[in-house]
């Protein structure tokens, strides 16, 4: 069993203006921003059943990423500012490289669930009432990950890790003025300090 603290830079791809009423985003980039993540897990190391692999099931919360895209109209552009956090589960399977000291290289790969909570405020220029709306899509997730373990005791297990992680689809939700914003894809890149106890 063991934790995670997860410092990540996080990215939007394929941003999409829906029934909007000017032209497309000014600013609809694949912008990354900083944001940071607990994770918890348990898994089980097959070695010992001749195995080389272990299994590792994961739970994290991601917490809030922020983006901002603009519609460009006639003198009232309108802005979409974005909070986005998220929860997953993931079961990962992972090889560790034998070496003769304390330190082991692994590689893995993960599939799993998340859901991406997106609290979206819109604010049009001039007198328009702003209105902000939360909006939750569940959808399928994947990883790829490699890093090291090194032994801190015979039982504790510390490590250093990267994970590109895909958390699929992101949408708003439907503003009173029929306007929703929507992502194909939101992902991170994950630094993984971990550690673990092992029974």
């Amino acid at each position: 069993m063991g934790g995670q603290l997860l410092p990540a830079a996080a990215q939007i791809v394929g941003r999409e203006l829906k029934n909007g009423r000017g032209l497309p985003f000014e600013n609809g980039g694949e912008d990354l921003d900083t944001t940071i993540g607990l994770g918890f897990l348990a898994g089980y190391d097959w070695r010992k059943q001749g195995i080389p692999v272990r299994t590792e099931l994961e739970y994290a919360y991601r917490f809030r990423h922020d983006f901002e895209s603009i519609e460009v109209t006639l003198g009232n552009n309108i802005t979409y500012k974005d909070d986005l956090s998220t929860h997953s589960i993931m079961l990962s399977v992972f090889h560790d490289f034998s070496t003769s000291s304390e330190w082991k290289p692994y590689v893995g790969a993960g599939v799993g669930w998340a859901r991406n909570t997106s609290s979206t405020k819109r604010a049009p220029a001039g007198a328009a009432a702003d209105q902000t709306i939360e909006n939750s899509t569940d959808n399928l997730a994947y990883s790829l990950q490699a890093g090291l373990r090194f032994e801190l005791s015979s039982q504790w297990i510390g490590e250093l890790g990267y994970r590109f992680i895909n958390f699929g689809e992101v949408e708003t939700g439907t503003f009173s003025g029929g306007d929703s914003v929507s992502a194909d894809h939101h992902l991170s890149h994950d630094i993984i300090l971990g550690v673990a106890y092992m029974y």
